[in-house]
């Protein structure tokens, strides 16, 4: 019986240690391109031709677009 138990709680265990994985790679996929944007236009754009605001939100944008378009294909990868 307690056999049993204990396989019970591993197998949940292991269910619950799954789905926290996907969630965080979902958290990376949709931060990563922002962040790696924001970094773009630091170390290039604004080093090179000064601070422009309108720029820098057009990338961050940018970057959303491109992590919710990862994450898309990442749902659709996980539904099949």
């Amino acid at each position: 019986m307690k056999n049993n138990e204990k396989a019970k709680k591993n197998k949940e265990r292991q269910r619950t240690l799954k789905y926290m994985s996907v969630g965080m790679n979902m958290v990376y996929t949709l931060c990563t391109p922002m962040v790696l944007m924001g970094c773009l236009y630091y170390f290039v754009i604004e080093k090179k031709f000064g601070r422009h605001p309108l720029i820098f939100i057009i990338m961050i944008g940018i970057g959303l677009i491109s992590g919710y378009y990862s994450f898309y294909k990442l749902v659709k990868e996980i539904g099949k």
